[in-house]
């Protein structure tokens, strides 16, 4: 059985209301950037975000 902490953790996880928006637009321009970052094989800058 879980503990208290662990069922408020999920319980947190799992609401919706804690949702932002913003992260989906955030996260594809990320993708995008790492998209041309490969195709141009710059490989210094594309090993170094993943570092980051």
């Amino acid at each position: 059985m879980p503990t208290n902490s662990a069922l408020e953790a999920t319980r947190i996880l799992r609401d919706g209301g804690q949702f932002q928006w913003y992260v989906i637009p955030l996260l594809a321009f990320v993708v995008y950037v790492y998209a041309v970052e490969i195709e141009r094989k710059n490989w210094n800058l594309v090993f170094s975000g993943l570092a980051f």
